[in-house]
């Protein structure tokens, strides 16, 4: 990278919170086809006043959708693309390339770690001498988007209607100053 390339520190997102903001893009798009259904039943049961419609939309609430919106999420979460999300990586741009290095996720020291306990971003401590395991170089003009979501960049990396995300928590740039410099880089 160039001397003036933004660096974020090295990070993970937990899967309860990559999970979140896939359920949030995909409901923002297809929230009707998951609510027709349950509102269809609610329909019959007053007009034919008849309680088992209802009984219905229950179990279409309770027991049929919560299934359906996990494939949602194993689709769009084991995407080739999205993969490097999980694992604890660092981001830097350096204004015509962004560049992934991905580190070998540390091995937990009691059964009591878990990874989807915590919704927040961690910040892995990584010492200088650790070689990333994988360095992927994505550039620019091949990136589709970007959003801004509770706390987080999202870069689409796919033209699709939900595509792969690459997201960077604001928590880890240095300073508020470097976040204002990277977004500048990735705009233009």
């Amino acid at each position: 990278m160039h001397d003036n390339a933004i660096t974020t520190a090295t990070f993970r997102i937990s899967p309860a919170s990559y999970a979140v903001i896939i359920m949030c893009r995909w409901l923002a798009i297809w929230w009707w086809a998951v609510a027709v259904l349950p509102l269809c039943s609610i329909a019959a049961a007053i007009l034919m006043t008849d309680i088992r419609y209802l009984m219905l939309a229950l179990v279409l609430v309770c027991l049929v959708i919560p299934p359906a919106l996990l494939i949602v999420y194993y689709y769009y979460a084991l995407d080739p693309k999205a993969r490097v999300n999980i694992p604890p990586h660092s981001v830097g741009c350096d204004g015509h390339t962004l560049t992934i290095s991905e580190y070998a996720a540390p091995q937990p020291d009691s059964d009591e770690e878990n990874d989807n306990v915590d919704a927040t971003p961690h910040t892995e401590s990584t010492s200088p001498d650790d070689a990333p395991v994988a360095v992927s170089k994505i550039p620019l003009s091949s990136l589709y988007g970007m959003r801004h979501s509770r706390g987080n960049i999202c870069i689409d990396l796919d033209n699709r209607t939900i595509p792969p995300m690459l997201i960077i928590p604001y928590s880890a740039f240095p300073s508020s100053a470097s976040l204002r410099e990277f977004l500048a880089m990735i705009k233009n």
